[in-house]
């Protein structure tokens, strides 16, 4: 949700395309709601500042990491298959 919204404030307000930066941009958010956790919440994220920090890298990372496998396997076998299909008629084109 965060992502989303730095996605949508750069592409709006600054004109930039951020979506190459979504990634650390996560893990930052990562790193500052884990702190803030860590202060304010009455849980344990961690028993110092230093593995706070570490829980929220590592969260912040795995959602980058869970949305990408998802985002790969929803698009499916048939663009690559598409690909591998015209790479081959293309090699059988120059081979004539």
């Amino acid at each position: 949700m965060l992502d989303q919204a730095t996605k949508y404030v750069a592409t709006n307000f600054i004109k930039k395309d951020v979506s190459r930066f979504i990634p650390i941009c996560s893990v930052i958010y990562g790193i500052i709601l884990s702190i803030i956790g860590h202060y304010t919440s009455t849980t344990n994220i961690g028993s110092n500042l230093i593995e706070a920090i570490f829980i929220g890298a590592s969260a912040g990372g795995a959602s980058v990491a869970g949305h990408q496998t998802y985002k790969q396997l929803s698009k499916g076998k048939s663009s690559v298959e598409e690909e591998s299909v015209e790479d081959t008629l293309e090699d059988e084109d120059e081979l004539i």
